[in-house]
């Protein structure tokens, strides 16, 4: 299948990084917050993962985001020789009707012809152009309503005991100052005794790293993990979960070791074959992270609201995306 915009410049940027022997992923967990600037809508999935990249890679200190017809209606003005990123969104086709539908529309359908639905609607990708607000001259600076401070050291520790508690999983402690795994037969964590890691950040990243492989148990998302370290099955696995640890630094937050990331370098081998004869392996991995981040923020009992807080929308809504897109998460 071909690629739409979005996708291509993701996975060039993602293997030109993991050439350089960089973690892609790894950025300050505020940029994460992507949103556009006139509707608040936030971008999830792919779409927040590339514009975070291009946040970091441009320097750009602010988390919004507009479409050229935004820019103009809003009577602001794109800064000359700027570059747009794409985003995606998928529209829904009516096949009987001939045109596009709002998701309301294709929810109705769907309810009231269900036999019928599968064959008479049509997911389609469209791609929308953005900028970053950095670029546009006459909107407002970017002011979060809220400054969203990081867990204490003991919040940090309770929040992680309730994780655990949900997910009715064993976690092993040991002496070993260099071994951490999940063992699937036995659905346990081992880990060192925290006194033997550097500090509190590094520990809870090295626990998350092993309990979100731990999401992947038949009694949790039921995910295929089986598979040995060298093979393609081990790296798309390590690959889901070493994302999923970094993107928990949004909720949590802390901030994830250079340490901790080096201990992935061994893969990025692996990841660059994977990723250039299975594109699509990528946007798998991202969607699967996010999964495995839903299901863990749920059980450590986050308040989503609380963070949600954080993106305030400065500008009146007077422009809006089509009412029959669907954002992609």
């Amino acid at each position: 299948m071909k690629l739409n915009k979005t996708r291509e410049q993701l996975i060039n940027l993602f293997i030109e990084s993991l050439e350089q022997e960089q973690i892609p992923w790894h950025q300050p967990w505020k940029t994460l917050y992507q949103h556009n600037g006139a509707t608040g809508h936030r971008y999830k999935g792919i779409n927040a993962f590339l514009l975070s990249y291009i946040c970091h890679t441009k320097g750009y200190q602010d988390p919004r985001w507009l479409t050229f017809n935004q820019i103009s209606k809003n009577g602001y003005h794109l800064q000359r020789g700027t570059k747009g990123v794409p985003v995606e969104y998928w529209m829904v086709y009516d096949k009987d009707m001939k045109k596009y539908i709002s998701i309301e529309e294709a929810n109705r359908i769907t309810k009231e012809d269900k036999e019928n639905a599968k064959d008479r609607l049509k997911l389609v990708s469209k791609t929308s152009i953005v900028f970053n607000a950095s670029c546009i001259d006459g909107i407002k600076p970017y002011m979060q309503e809220k400054e969203f401070t990081p867990m204490r050291n003991h919040e940090l520790q309770e929040t992680l005991d309730i994780l655990i508690d949900t997910m009715k999983i064993r976690v092993v402690e040991h002496q070993f100052e260099d071994g951490a795994f999940y063992i699937p037969s036995k659905d346990e964590v081992h880990i060192p005794y925290s006194s033997l890691f550097k500090d509190e950040t590094y520990y809870a990243t090295t626990l998350l790293h092993e309990l979100a492989h731990a999401t992947g148990h038949p009694t949790r998302l039921n995910r295929q993990t089986n598979g040995r370290f060298g093979d393609k099955a081990y790296a798309k696995e390590e690959l889901r979960a070493v994302m999923a640890s970094s993107f928990l630094s949004d909720f949590f937050p802390y901030q994830v070791s250079e340490e901790h990331l080096q201990h992935h370098t061994a893969y990025i081998q692996s990841w660059m074959s994977i990723l250039k004869e299975e594109p699509n392996e990528l946007f798998k991995a991202i969607k699967e992270a996010d999964k495995i981040v839903e299901y863990m923020v749920e059980c450590a009992g986050i308040d989503l609201k609380r963070v949600n807080e954080m993106i305030s929308v400065q500008e009146p809504e007077q422009a809006h995306e089509q009412s029959a897109a669907m954002y992609m998460d």
